[in-house]
């Protein structure tokens, strides 16, 4: 019996997200493991339009892997030199390390930029352009499918040496983290994100009374957490709902200060004798600080 085959139709953009910013970046806010697999990364959402003076950054997110900022810029058409502006206004305000331009399509000259300047940047930079298209076969539901078109010359073979010595390494050190994290709290199980389970990098914790989530993250120097709203919403709303208590907190938790979201991190070597121990301990407590400090608040 012949098998039926049929052909790949592409479909416009717009037909899939007829908005940049109220279809689009929303979409990817939620996906972000579609760029995440596509890039060796593991980025985790902060915000959406994210202001950056008069400008609003279409995703903020945090790569758990390396705990380094990441900028990402939407465009449903060719990309311009208005979009290339705001993409260095990110870079440098932001003090991104991994900057990703996703559009319909990077233009030869845009494609050149990214290429300068990830052979003119230090090694620790990287930046992405990356096309967007979508797809359907026969009936069935539009696929979207992202393409890298340019990336640092290296990065390829880094990842795979990376991913291969490391990823099961690392999956087997949050695992046992997260075991012994819960025998000593029963409150750090939380939520893991979803799809990835007991070896998640990150979980979150839902700050009783409110509508923020304590994110407690592994990262590859060590462990941190940081206060987020719902996924997907934007610093402003966030802030909005903070109002003054943002500044009383940031101080009391001793945050990372000039920062739109309160966060504390703790650098430690992994491979270093009781490492497991010694951030857990640190975890914890920091923990209780938080759930205590907005305990003391009335929203």
């Amino acid at each position: 019996m012949a098998v039926q085959l049929s052909t790949l139709q592409p479909i416009e953009l717009r037909e899939a997200w007829p908005h940049e910013a109220l279809n689009f970046t929303p979409w990817l806010a939620d996906n972000l493991h579609v760029l995440s697999d596509l890039l060796g990364m593991e980025l985790e959402l902060i915000s959406t339009e994210h202001p950056v003076g008069s400008f609003n950054l279409d995703i903020y997110a945090k790569d758990l892997r390396s705990d380094e900022v990441v900028a990402i810029e939407n465009q449903l058409e060719r990309t311009d030199h208005t979009h290339l502006g705001q993409v260095m206004t990110y870079f440098s305000a932001l003090e991104a390390r991994k900057v990703i331009w996703i559009a319909k399509e990077i233009r030869e000259e845009h494609r050149a930029v990214i290429s300068w300047l990830n052979a003119h940047t230090q090694p620790e930079y990287a930046f992405f352009g990356v096309e967007v298209s979508t797809v359907r076969i026969a009936d069935s539901p539009i696929a979207p499918v992202f393409t890298v078109v340019e990336k640092p010359n290296n990065w390829v073979r880094s990842i795979q040496q990376r991913s291969t010595s490391t990823s099961q390494e690392t999956a087997e050190r949050n695992q046992a983290f997260w075991q012994s994290a819960v025998e000593q709290d029963q409150e750090l199980e939380g939520i893991y994100p979803e799809g990835v389970g007991p070896y998640a990098s990150n979980h979150w914790l839902a700050i009783p009374r409110t509508y923020f989530i304590l994110s407690l993250a592994l990262t590859r120097d060590g462990v941190g957490w940081f206060v987020r709203g719902q996924l997907g919403s934007k610093d402003e709303e966030t802030a909005a709902a903070l109002g003054d208590h943002f500044s009383l907190l940031q101080q009391k938790l001793s945050c990372v200060p000039n920062k739109p979201y309160l966060s504390r991190w703790l650098k430690h070597d992994w491979s270093e004798p009781n490492a497991q121990s010694t951030l857990l301990e640190w975890l914890v407590a920091e923990k209780q600080k938080v759930l205590a400090a907005f305990a003391d608040l009335s929203f």
